[in-house]
C-alpha cells in the first residue's frame, strides 16, 4: 500500500551520509569530471524530495536470495524504528548505519550482459552505499509492510528507485546511459530535485582541467 507522498519533505542532513559512507566504507576515489571542485568532491544535500522518479517495468532477473533478505531486514528496521516520521537526513543516516560491518567492493555494477539495474547489498561501494540507503528509505517513507507481500513487486519497485538516481535518463540504456562521475550523480539528481549542491556555499573553487576518461 503506498503511503501518501503528495507534500515534498524536506531534508537537511544528506551531509550526515556522506560522512556516514566515509565512516562504514573505504573512500571511493574516482576521476572527476570538468566541473569537479578543486580539493575534492562537490557537496550536496537533499532538498523537498517527494519520491525518486522511477523507471520502466522491464524483464529483470530475480535477486539473489541474500539480496531480499537484507532489503526486507533494511525495510523492517525501517518502519520499526519510525524512519517515515523523522527528517529525512535523520532518517537516511538511520538507515545507512544498518549497513554497519558491510564489506567495500568495487565494480559490483559490472556484470555480463546488457546493462541493467543491478542490486547488490551484500557488498557496496561509496556511490552504490548512498543509492541504495537513499532509495530504501524513500520507499520506507511512500510504502508500508505490505510491499513486501510480494516479492517480485517489491524488487522491481527497489529497482525503479535505484534506476531514478543511477542512470542519466532515469533508466538504463546502455553501459554510457548509467552516471559514472559522481560529480555528474549529483548534478543529474540535483536538476531532477532530489539534492541541492551547497559546494559553492562552503567556498568549494571550480577545477577547470579537462577530463576525458569517459566520453
Amino acid at each position: 500500500m503506498l503511503r501518501d507522498a503528495s507534500k515534498p519533505f524536506k531534508v537537511y542532513g544528506f551531509l550526515t551520509l556522506a560522512a556516514l559512507s566515509g565512516l562504514l566504507l573505504p573512500s571511493c576515489s574516482p576521476a572527476p569530471p570538468p566541473s569537479a571542485v578543486a580539493g575534492g568532491s562537490e557537496t550536496a544535500v537533499a532538498d523537498e524530495v517527494a519520491t525518486i522518479p522511477m523507471g520502466p517495468s522491464v524483464d529483470r532477473p530475480s535477486w539473489d536470495d541474500e539480496d531480499w533478505r537484507r532489503f526486507r531486514a533494511a525495510l523492517e528496521v525501517g518502519w520499526s524504528e519510525g524512519l517515515d516520521t523523522l527528517p529525512m537526513g535523520e532518517a537516511v543516516a538511520r538507515m545507512g548505519l544498518h549497513f554497519v560491518g558491510t564489506p567495500y567492493e568495487p565494480q559490483t555494477l559490472e556484470v555480463p550482459g546488457p546493462e541493467r539495474v543491478v542490486v547488490n547489498l551484500r557488498a557496496l561501494d561509496c556511490v552504490t552505499f548512498v543509492e541504495s540507503v537513499l532509495a530504501l528509505t524513500t520507499l520506507v517513507r511512500t510504502h508500508d509492510a505490505t510491499l513486501l507481500t510480494n516479492r517480485a513487486q517489491a524488487e522491481l519497485t527497489f529497482e525503479q528507485q535505484l534506476a531514478g538516481l543511477r542512470y542519466r535518463d532515469g533508466e538504463p540504456q546502455g553501459y554510457a546511459s548509467r552516471l559514472h562521475y559522481f560529480s555528474e550523480w549529483l548534478s543529474r539528481n540535483t536538476e531532477r530535485g532530489h539534492l541541492r549542491l551547497v559546494t559553492r556555499e562552503l567556498g568549494g573553487v571550480e577545477d577547470p582541467e579537462p577530463i576525458y576518461f569517459m566520453s
